[in-house]
């Protein structure tokens, strides 16, 4: 059967970081109103984007890691149904797309958390010709493997003590509770201290209980329980919660669902994948994650709205486009100079060069493995290179913990102890590869040079949002050789760095911190924004109040 005319069938599926593609033919007819996923009771459970490649073909996208309103899609086999005028009783409501005669099926495992936990991806016809997914998470929800008793033992207590809290909390409720809470510093970051800054100078301030919560728990055999249960207690307490980065902890343990939590992301725009872009790649997280309990995100800018939305698995509705709180540190000229007199004067060799900043990323899985691979630096040809006229400043990531063998070379520094803020200033091109800091450093208005070396391993084991060749604002080598060459003929190809700001900044960023918190706390939101979240549930609510005894099947050909 055909409705309305049309006849859509499934040619080909692919995947995109976690997203699945499937590529289809439409003959006739009208596209559409909703494509719809029916899992196997028969129930409306998610819905596709639609996008039309051509005259005859569109693609549907299905976001695994958001089936609408922040959550895996879960275990089961699924069909997809085109979805027509649902308010005419003439006609079915829709019908289960058929794959094509050419569709060859799909079968695909994607690794996350440790190595035995897979969500394994198939898509097969039935006897009728109807495309049916399958999906098969190999670990329920869990991190922890049934053999680590001990590990388990332990998440069993830290679940318990919070709830404990949690109780006590609810029941001598008083003025609501703001945390400002970091797991990767002994120290809040500055954006978590600029928006505690920004809070504590509001007029009514006093209205809220504002808590601090700092640990450097990335690994934790330096943390006794004492630490963690003092933690675990102001988590419990939190009414509202403001976090940059990830937070290990509540990977593990669920937050009571009338807590606020505001992730403020750290990271501008770089280019590896984060989050649940990472699926099919080592270190992906586990279906549900503390990306899951975010009630805000936020994002530098509406273009980077998707980016952010599929990094954390989370409706793009429930991403506030509103900046980076530490953008406000951003020195204007006048104190950029200041910043790099001084700099020049804690480090006697600078004077009276042109200085480039080499600031990477690191290399490795974790805090606990990262690492720089030195040997891909010709220190000697790039201490040749210098002369008299450049001086090469090195920035390494807080993580990498092995110290730059400059040696006694004199026009080699290591100044990875400095404030980067200082460094950007005095430096004239700074040299990178994947790292972040390219987010922060574009407001310099200064050339950046790519050394990407290991760009075909990187993109296997980590992933890209973007095409880093394209997409990398600034000339990109990929051997040391080409990088002396770009630095030596000064084609920096600068113009690519204006389409990045274009891309990443909007709005006014001096006031990231205030519009934030007027958000979050006071709800004030953007009327766009509010808008968007109805917009969402009743599209969601829609969805699932559909069941497939309306959905027909089509005429495939097959009896």
């Amino acid at each position: 059967m055909q409705l309305n005319g049309s006849q859509i069938r499934i040619r080909k599926i692919r995947r995109e970081r976690v997203k699945l593609i499937f590529s289809c033919g439409m003959t006739g007819g009208v596209t559409p109103d909703l494509f719809v996923l029916f899992d196997e009771k028969g129930r409306g459970t998610a819905a596709l984007k639609a996008k039309k490649t051509g005259r005859d073909t569109l693609e549907l996208v299905l976001n695994i890691a958001d089936a609408g309103d922040g959550v895996m899609l879960p275990s089961g086999s699924f069909r997809i149904a085109a979805v027509f005028g649902r308010n005419s009783k003439k006609t079915p409501d829709g019908v289960f797309i058929a794959a094509g005669v050419d569709f060859r099926g799909y079968r695909e495992s994607l690794a996350y958390g440790r190595k035995e936990f897979t969500i394994n991806l198939s898509a097969e016809t039935d006897d009728k010709g109807i495309l049916v997914l399958t999906v098969e998470d190999t670990a329920g929800t869990g991190l922890i493997s049934p053999a680590d008793k001990k590990a388990a033992a332990k998440e069993a207590v830290f679940r318990n003590w919070y709830r404990m809290c949690r109780l006590k909390h609810d029941s001598q409720r008083g003025k609501p509770a703001v945390l400002f809470f970091t797991e990767q510093s002994d120290v809040l970051t500055d954006n978590l201290k600029i928006l505690k800054a920004e809070l504590e100078k509001r007029e009514d301030a006093d209205r809220f209980n504002i808590m601090t919560s700092a640990r450097m728990a990335v690994t934790d055999q330096h943390l006794g329980m004492k630490s963690w249960l003092d933690m675990l207690v102001k988590l419990a307490e939190a009414d509202y919660i403001f976090m940059d980065d990830h937070a290990p902890v509540l990977d593990r343990l669920k937050i009571s669902g009338d807590t606020v939590i505001t992730q403020v992301w750290h990271g501008g725009l770089g280019f590896k994948s984060t989050g649940y872009s990472r699926y099919g790649r080592p270190g992906a997280p586990p279906p549900f994650s503390c990306h899951r309990q975010y009630t805000w995100g936020i994002a530098p800018s509406r273009p980077l709205l998707p980016v952010f939305a599929e990094m954390w698995g989370i409706p793009e509705c429930r991403i506030l486009p509103f900046g980076m709180p530490r953008l406000c540190l951003i020195p204007d000229a006048e104190k950029q100079a200041e910043r790099k007199a001084a700099l020049l004067k804690r480090c006697p060799g600078l004077e009276r060069r042109k200085i480039l900043l080499f600031a990477p990323t690191y290399r490795g899985g974790s805090q606990k493995t990262a690492y720089y691979p030195y040997d891909r630096i010709d220190f000697d040809a790039l201490e040749h290179f210098c002369g008299e006229a450049y001086a090469v400043v090195f920035k390494m990531h807080p993580w990498i913990t092995e110290a730059v063998p400059v040696g006694n070379r004199k026009n080699l520094f290591d100044l990875s102890m400095e404030d980067n803020m200082d460094l950007f200033s005095a430096a004239d091109v700074m040299i990178t590869d994947y790292s972040s800091t390219i987010y922060e450093y574009s407001l310099f208005g200064k050339p950046m040079v790519f050394y990407a070396f290991d760009i075909e391993e990187y993109e296997k084991d980590r992933g890209f949002h973007l095409d880093y060749r394209k997409s990398a604002p600034g000339a990109v080598a990929e051997d040391f050789d080409g990088l002396l060459e770009i630095l030596t003929s000064g084609c920096f190809e600068e113009e690519k760095a204006d389409r990045y700001r274009r891309i990443s900044f909007d709005g006014d960023m001096k006031n990231s911190a205030e519009r934030i918190i007027d958000a979050v706390l006071f709800g004030d939101l953007p009327e766009e924004t509010a808008e968007n979240i109805k917009r969402n549930e009743r599209m969601m609510k829609g969805i699932r109040a559909l069941r497939d005894d309306r959905i027909v099947m089509p005429d495939t050909g097959i009896s």
